[in-house]
């Protein structure tokens, strides 16, 4: 606990010393330096979308200006919110500045979980890519499979029920076919008698 404490105050004491080193107005440091707390509360309580909007609003206030502490917060944040790739990118910025240990401390304990979590992302990804083209292939040859029985249900011999359709025996099977070879009928019959009602056919077993 005590050391949490010691943390947060470093943590702190480094905001405050490095917005003071900016070239920004008074009253920007102090909305900074209030924000920068409010959003570590936040993040302690795990109240990470609200703490997440106080980071924003800090990078709001800095405009270009990026605060090591803030952009450190908002790792662990998206790292909360399990939004790895967000955090990757951020990380990759913070890496390129000038770090206090408490911030390097930190990035060695979230640094390995996003780089465990980006690996879980992109196999995911590639399995969601394999199953879309295992799907995509599965629906080509079913489409194909079935052009090539509406040509074989054409050429068919079959008989004809009142212009309705063709009876037609395919694959050991009964079924019905219009002028185009479409199914009327599915083709899962061993024997049909018909009863016509107008333009319905209704079969039989």
């Amino acid at each position: 606990m005590m050391k949490n404490l010691i943390l947060t105050f470093i943590l702190i004491l480094f905001t405050v010393t490095t917005v003071m080193s900016q070239n920004i107005s008074t009253a920007t440091k102090n909305k900074v330096r209030v924000k920068f707390i409010a959003a570590e509360k936040l993040y302690s309580e795990k109240s990470y979308d609200d703490a997440l909007s106080k980071i924003n609003e800090i990078e709001g206030l800095l405009g270009s200006i990026i605060l090591p502490t803030a952009l450190n917060l908002k790792i662990k944040v998206l790292v909360g919110l399990e939004k790895y790739v967000d955090a990757e990118k951020e990380l990759n910025i913070l890496q390129n500045k000038e770090l206090d240990e408490a911030i390097i401390n930190d990035m060695a304990v979230y640094e390995e979980i996003i780089s465990s979590k980006i690996k879980e992302v992109y196999k995911e990804k590639q399995r969601a890519i394999t199953k879309q083209k295992a799907k995509e292939k599965e629906e080509n040859r079913l489409k194909k499979q079935k052009e090539i029985f509406k040509k074989e249900r054409l050429k068919a011999k079959g008989k004809y029920i009142d212009g309705l359709g063709k009876v037609v025996y395919h694959n050991n099977k009964y079924g019905v076919i219009n002028e185009f070879g479409d199914e009327i009928i599915p083709f899962e019959y061993d024997k049909l008698v018909f009863e016509v009602d107008g333009k319905k056919l209704d079969p039989k077993k």
